[in-house]
């Protein structure tokens, strides 16, 4: 159909097999924000680390250390760790709620053996699972400073419940545990 002598709609300047060609250099997604130069992507990567590698210097100062929802994963706890190990002044640190997984939970041990002087971990939130929560328990049977454990929401069922309750047999500190919102069967059994 014409009005006044001209197509109402306008052709392609392009062939249809050009348009669908994503530009070179650039990253295509569906998510928001994702559609980023990499030099872009670099970039910002780069300001993120240097930023952490900031707070990790500040971090070896802090009595009180609150990371929660930061979703910094694994990789994160990997590199915060060093720090926090250097921090002899720190009595809580919170670690809630950032993606930490069982392979993660095996570096707390480098915060623990060198920091007396924390006596309140909060790993809650995170999907750290039975293995999690039984290295967890290996490295704080023989732990005389935690006195405070958070783990609620962490994805841990009966064989994780165990493994705390045979650590607590050994382990004459820890006074607090808070295990709400996890997998453990509470019904007694006979």
């Amino acid at each position: 159909m014409e009005i006044g002598g001209e197509n109402p709609v306008p052709k392609p300047s392009k062939s249809i097999t050009e348009e669908n060609k994503p530009a070179q250099g650039v990253k295509w997604s569906f998510a928001a924000g994702t559609n980023l130069l990499s030099s872009f992507g670099a970039k910002v990567e780069r300001k993120f680390r240097l930023k952490l590698n900031d707070f990790a210097k500040e971090l070896r100062t802090f009595r009180s250390v609150d990371m929660s929802g930061r979703n910094f994963g694994d990789e994160g706890l990997f590199f915060l760790v060093e720090s926090l190990a250097c921090n002899q002044t720190a009595e809580e640190v919170s670690f809630a709620a950032n993606r930490i997984t069982a392979e993660g939970i095996k570096v707390v041990d480098g915060i623990l053996q060198s920091n007396i002087a924390l006596k309140s971990l909060n790993l809650s939130g995170n999907s750290i699972g039975d293995e999690g929560v039984k290295s967890l328990c290996d490295i704080l049977v023989d732990n005389s400073g935690i006195q405070k454990l958070q783990l609620s929401g962490s994805s841990f069922g009966d064989e994780g419940a165990k493994a705390i309750a045979e650590m607590l047999k050994k382990n004459s500190t820890l006074h607090v545990i808070e295990l709400n919102n996890n997998l453990i069967d509470y019904s007694m059994k006979s």
